[in-house]
């Protein structure tokens, strides 16, 4: 049925409430115009959009090394345990023609301090380790590439790349130019490599934890200035050492925010019941002086059974961490929290333990940006290292942004 407004002279017919709900909503919007509570904020810098095509690409893991799958079969095949696939739109609004534009995006391989002791309630600083690379692709295009090195495959096929400096750690890439295709295939640009903005990256990460097991991830964007136009430099600082901060503040010229809290799923650790279990959280934030030391990361949090009953921890990590929840605290388990599944809720994360309990109101000296996903694993035996399944799931967070420089190479 469609709804109709009320026949004339029906008006008056309406019952008292409903009147009196009509009489006063003009008077709730005047308030919520004026009330900073509820008005809305148009003071406060644009938040990215980790779900739109960005400027910078963020990939939450990578993992070196190979699996072989489908052992003992003919066809059976080496496999890399992680595979970044990386694709390039023609950004909103703009009119990328028929022509072949390249898009120029610079890498880095971040890597926790080693050994990585992620999920300690008091991890010592660190030096985190990051060696970079250019890759070029089309509007339009695909390539994928693995954190073992070699060169790079589908699109533009046969670019070279480093090897990543650790087993395990987070990609992060950002365009810095923009060309066309000529002759043989032939990338050429008009200007010198610096950020821009060029909203325009695409991906996934294709995870094989075990020879049986395959899944998937989505990667993180961040867009650049609204106000600024598609091909337009982004206002970096070059500090005295000579490296590069890129400036996620939301500022003119700058990129967009990320947040500092993350909520989300989990699956209690299980020891004891079949299907053996496990879930770690992967952690990561974007305030990071590559290859020069790092404080840690420290996160308050709560994590909730189905029943809602409440045990607050705390942990730290160093650039980033994939860290299992029993590391947190052994007593998250199905079977000594009463629940199989539940779900956590960071407070902001910060660089400064002693700053954590103000750290929510954003503002705070020391709050820093937090990145990351939950993944789960199953087996027919106890313990990570027996798991045969695992699946990803993503993050939510309170759309509270904190500014941050993160400082490249």
């Amino acid at each position: 049925m469609q709804w109709a407004p009320p026949a004339l002279g029906e008006e008056n017919a309406m019952d008292p409430l409903a009147r009196s709900a009509r009489a006063l909503f003009p008077l709730i919007l005047a308030i919520a115009l004026v009330t900073p509570g509820l008005a809305a904020t148009a003071a406060t810098p644009p938040l990215a959009d980790v779900n739109k095509p960005g400027s910078i690409i963020v990939y939450q893991k990578f993992q070196t090394d190979w699996v072989t799958v489908d052992q003992g079969r003919p066809d059976q095949s080496v496999q890399p345990r992680s595979l970044i696939e990386l694709g390039a739109t023609c950004p909103a609004n703009m009119d990328c023609g028929i022509q072949d534009i390249v898009v120029r995006v610079r890498f880095h391989w971040v890597c926790p301090p080693q050994p990585d002791n992620a999920g300690a309630k008091f991890s010592s600083p660190g030096i985190c380790a990051a060696n970079d690379f250019f890759v070029n692709l089309t509007v339009n295009g695909k390539l994928w590439f693995t954190p073992n090195g070699g060169t790079t495959s589908g699109d533009l096929a046969g670019q070279p790349l480093p090897a990543a400096l650790c087993n395990r750690g987070y990609l992060i890439g950002f365009v810095t130019n923009i060309g066309r295709l000529v002759g043989d295939n032939t990338a050429v640009f008009d200007h010198s490599d610096q950020p821009i903005k060029f909203d325009s990256l695409i991906g996934d990460a294709i995870m094989r934890n075990a020879p049986q097991d395959l899944q998937a991830f989505k990667a993180l964007a961040i867009q650049g200035d609204p106000n600024e136009v598609q091909g337009g430099a982004i206002a970096t600082t070059t500090l005295p050492n000579g490296v590069t901060d890129l400036p996620l503040d939301g500022g003119a010229n700058h990129y967009l925010e990320v947040t500092g809290q993350l909520s989300g799923d989990v699956r209690f650790n299980s020891d004891l019941m079949p299907p053996f279990a496990d879930t770690a959280l992967i952690l990561l934030t974007l305030d990071v002086n590559s290859n020069q030391g790092n404080q840690p990361t420290f996160v308050n949090l709560n994590f909730y059974n189905a029943q809602q009953q409440e045990f607050s921890e705390a942990l730290s990590f160093t650039c980033w961490g994939e860290i299992n929840i029993a590391t947190i605290d052994p007593s998250l388990t199905q079977e000594g929290f009463g629940s199989e599944r539940g779900q956590f809720q960071t407070f902001q994360a910060s660089n400064n333990a002693q700053t954590l309990p103000t750290c929510p109101d954003g503002s705070t000296a020391g709050c820093v940006t937090l990145l990351g996903a939950v993944q789960m694993t199953e087996g027919p035996s106890p313990g990570p290292a027996n798991a045969t399944r695992s699946y990803t799931v993503p993050v939510f967070n309170n759309s509270l942004p904190i500014p941050t420089f993160q400082v490249t190479m």
